[in-house]
């Protein structure tokens, strides 16, 4: 088919911010919410989120100096890679690794070596260990991945054991976890035995859709954390108080909204790969987040692929903004029967033979 109306799968999904949590941060600047907080975040919410990582990561720390609240999760990004690396030094990001976080590491001053995602975009601990030097000083980890890989426990736990025997720090990025397919479990490297006092979990509120309010977390035990604490109120004193009570009632009801939005993903999901299933594509479905990826044949090079997408009026965008050279990254942004059709104009259009006929 030739689509009439264009089709953008090129573009992230708006995840509107619920009404509870608008109306909390109304009622937090009523009652006069417009000024500095405790520099480390409100209590109250320091206390939900130690809540939080026992309950749902079963990780272990102390709401008032082991948790730490920052401007969304570059910022804790940051405040942990400046403490833990520098001039020198090198950070392994296990692939694929966002544009942003090399970035980020080269920023401290240190080098960033990327280990290579296996043929299907899977974290490839081998990989990891083959990077490690005498210099090496952190792993940089996403689970969920750039791709939408939630790493499985036996994974973390032999991630973990090379973290432990090279005496290394370990900084895990869990943002998308909130958007976990049903079905799949996600577990943190932060509660694999031993692993505890050499972690940094970082995490955010994107799910009950608070990813402009510029506000999310990192979690350690002391040794790890004093530095960080330190270099928060230098870098910005302390996050915005109104976003602080927002991510406060998000976290107390954290369930409807995400699961809707985790429910409506499922559905497209399954959708969409069923459909790219049925073509030549060769296609990675996502166990969390909001992407698909998928390969132009050999020989039809991704610029090429988006650019005859374009010509049929289908958006889609380079997955090497994921870390994912070579591979097209659509979003889940459509209705089913929307994606379906995509998914077969698509092959047709950057496959190597043509697509089978939708059924």
């Amino acid at each position: 088919m030739q689509t009439s109306i264009p089709i953008d799968l090129a573009t992230r999904i708006p995840v509107m911010t619920q009404a509870s949590v608008r109306d909390a941060a109304k009622a937090a600047l009523d009652a006069g919410a417009t000024h500095y907080t405790d520099r480390p975040g409100i209590r109250e919410l320091r206390e939900a989120v130690a809540l939080k990582l026992a309950e749902s990561n079963r990780i272990a720390v102390a709401p008032a100096d082991e948790v730490l609240i920052t401007c969304g999760v570059q910022e804790a990004l940051f405040l942990a890679l400046q403490i833990l690396a520098g001039g020198g030094d090198e950070v392994i990001i296990t692939g694929p690794a966002l544009p942003e976080d090399v970035e980020l590491v080269r920023s401290v001053g240190a080098a960033a070596r990327i280990a290579p995602a296996d043929d299907q975009l899977r974290l490839d601990v081998n990989r990891v260990e083959e990077l490690i030097t005498e210099n090496t000083r952190v792993i940089l980890l996403r689970s969920p991945t750039a791709v939408g890989e939630v790493v499985a426990y036996p994974i973390l736990a032999q991630l973990g054991a090379l973290v432990t025997k090279h005496d290394l720090r370990v900084v895990t990025v869990e943002s998308d976890e909130a958007l976990t397919a049903a079905g799949i479990e996600h577990r943190s490297i932060g509660e694999v035995d031993g692993l505890a006092p050499r972690t940094v979990t970082i995490n955010d509120f994107s799910g009950a859709g608070l990813e402009a309010w510029r506000v999310g977390y990192l979690a350690a035990q002391r040794p790890l954390m004093a530095g960080m604490r330190r270099l928060k109120q230098e870098l910005s004193i302390c996050s915005p108080a109104v976003s602080q009570y927002a991510a406060l009632d998000a976290i107390r009801r954290s369930d409807g909204h995400a699961a809707a939005l985790r429910d409506q993903l499922d559905v497209r999901r399954a959708a969409f790969a069923q459909a790219l299933a049925q073509t030549d594509l060769e296609y990675v479905s996502p166990q969390a987040g909001m992407y698909v990826f998928a390969k132009p044949a050999p020989g039809v090079p991704v610029t090429s692929a988006i650019l005859r997408a374009a010509e049929a009026r289908i958006m889609v965008a380079d997955g090497a903004l994921a870390g994912a050279d070579g591979w097209l990254r659509l979003t889940l942004n459509q209705d089913p029967e929307v994606l379906s059709a995509a998914a077969f104009e698509l092959a047709n259009l950057v496959g190597q033979i043509p697509a089978k006929a939708a059924p």
